[in-house]
C-alpha cells in the first residue's frame, strides 16, 4: 500500500495520488474551516512560499490512504480468523509540521 512520511512542504501529489481515488479531494481549503491556531500556522506556512492547497491534498491522501491499508489489514486478521488472538496497536508522531522549527529545505529538495 501506500504510506508517505516526507515532509509536506516538499511532496510529489502525483505520486502521493497514483492509484487512490482521489475525485472528493477538495481544490482549494478555506482557512476559515480551520481553528485559529492551525489557521495561523497554515498562514505562515504561506509567507514562507509553502503551497497550502497542495500541502493540504497530500495530507488528506496520507489519511485516506493510512484508512485504507489499516481496513486491509484488519481485514486480513478477520479472513485469518484471528481477531480474538491479535492486538492492533496504532502510534502516531502527529505527522511532518506544516511549518519545520528547524532549518527550512530547499523548494523542490
Amino acid at each position: 500500500g501506500h504510506s508517505t512520511h516526507d515532509p509536506v512542504f516538499n511532496c510529489d501529489l502525483l505520486t502521493a495520488e497514483r492509484g487512490l481515488d482521489t475525485d472528493w479531494l477538495p481544490q482549494t481549503f478555506d482557512l476559515a474551516r480551520f481553528s485559529e491556531h492551525m489557521a495561523s500556522r497554515l498562514r505562515h506556512a504561506a509567507s514562507l512560499g509553502i503551497q497550502i492547497d497542495v500541502t493540504m491534498k497530500k495530507y488528506l491522501i496520507d489519511l485516506y490512504s493510512l484508512d485504507l491499508n489499516i481496513g486491509s489489514l484488519l481485514a486480513t486478521i478477520d479472513r485469518l480468523h484471528l481477531r480474538e488472538s491479535t492486538l492492533v496497536l496504532f502510534s502516531s508522531d502527529h505527522g511532518p509540521a506544516v511549518v519545520s522549527k528547524g532549518p527550512q529545505l530547499p523548494r523542490g529538495a
